[in-house]
């Protein structure tokens, strides 16, 4: 809902809401009554900084992100790697985290260049996808880029869609000059709020593909992170857009080994000498820190080309469901440059499953 003056706004003059839940929109009218029985519910007002709910610059509030809180404060005991208002959406989350960025050397990407409609397109497309394969998982999206009318929009009629101001994440304020802007997808690593978390591309699209391998990873290992290589072009070890992680096991398993990955990737500034010459040595800490997670055995690989290459690295699994025509994960079909999927070639009987083994393309 959007507000003349989100800054004036209370919920005791609240009178018509215009409410939007997902793509399903209705205009309620909701009683003064109402309203005040909810308040009587909580804690006392001044114990409640209602405002975190609001966008300064999106001028919005998300009644329904208001109620959840309400039905999880008890729950709550830390504030998220986000920002104010997905602190809002409570505990337990399950996020599907992206990266948008504009390098200052660069000027890589500005809103009022071409390239935005393909970002936009890009939001729209996986954030639809995202609750077709991905039901009840919510996207959040680190940015240094300032909030336009398109975001506006979306941050204020999704109540799963979150914009998080890499320049203002609590807790640690700006992070944009201490991590390598690939990377800002990874904060859900060991964001207390986050069980699980997937970091992808925003030039790719999400997959049904995906959503099977995930549940196969979240029912079928115990391994604390999962990565996709799913071309004759993944050779790398974990794809900076395909891998992610599962907070809740590394709590209850090595709570330690988790403190100690979250530091790496908001400190990045603050490697030790060993570490720093890694990164160097492999252009960027992206390329330094996911072929840790492998080389510590923390990953399960699904692997529908190297899996007799790696092997004996990390564990590799197959993907649970054949492949549909020339998609892959990974692929930029956003910027119409796909093409990559005419050069999948059969994969070997060793890397498909027990049950799939006359899936050519697997």
């Amino acid at each position: 809902m959007r507000l003349a003056n989100s800054q004036n706004f209370r919920f005791a003059v609240i009178s018509n809401l215009n409410l939007q839940f997902g793509s399903i929109s209705t205009s309620t009218s909701i009683p003064i009554s109402t309203i005040n029985d909810v308040r009587s519910t909580t804690l006392d007002p001044s114990q409640i900084d209602i405002d975190v709910s609001l966008s300064t610059s999106c001028e919005c509030f998300k009644y329904e992100l208001y109620r959840r809180y309400l039905d999880t404060q008890q729950e709550r005991h830390a504030q998220s790697y986000c920002s104010k208002e997905a602190n809002l959406y409570g505990p337990y989350t399950r996020v599907i985290s992206f990266t948008l960025f504009q390098s200052n050397s660069t000027e890589e990407l500005a809103w009022e260049k071409g390239e935005a409609k393909h970002w936009e397109r890009a939001l729209n497309e996986n954030l639809e996808r995202m609750r077709k394969y991905f039901p009840g998982w919510i996207m959040r999206v680190y940015s240094n880029l300032g909030e336009n009318e398109f975001v506006c929009k979306l941050r204020c009629n999704n109540v799963d869609f979150f914009w998080c101001d890499i320049k203002n994440i609590p807790k640690y304020g700006d992070l944009s000059m201490v991590m390598e802007a690939r990377s800002w997808s990874f904060l859900p690593l060991g964001d207390p709020t986050v069980d699980v978390f997937l970091a992808r591309n925003l030039d790719s699209v999400l997959l049904a593909r995906d959503a099977a391998a995930v549940q196969d990873w979240l029912k079928n290992t115990t391994k604390p992170f999962h990565a996709f290589r799913d071309h004759p072009f993944h050779a790398d070890r974990v794809l900076g857009g395909l891998w992610g992680g599962r907070n809740n096991l590394l709590r209850r398993n090595n709570e330690t080994e988790l403190f100690r990955l979250h530091k790496m990737v908001v400190n990045q500034t603050y490697l030790t000498l060993q570490e720093k010459s890694k990164v160097a040595d492999q252009t960027g800490f992206t390329s330094f820190f996911l072929p840790l997670l492998a080389e510590e055995n923390l990953v399960v690989c699904y692997d529908a080309f190297y899996c007799d290459l790696w092997r004996n690295v990390t564990l590799t699994r197959p993907f649970p469901t054949e492949r549909n025509g020339t998609e892959f994960l990974g692929d930029v079909v956003l910027w119409g440059e796909s093409g990559f999927g005419e050069q999948l070639t059969e994969c070997p009987l060793s890397c498909r499953p027990e049950y799939g083994k006359s899936w050519k393309l697997c």
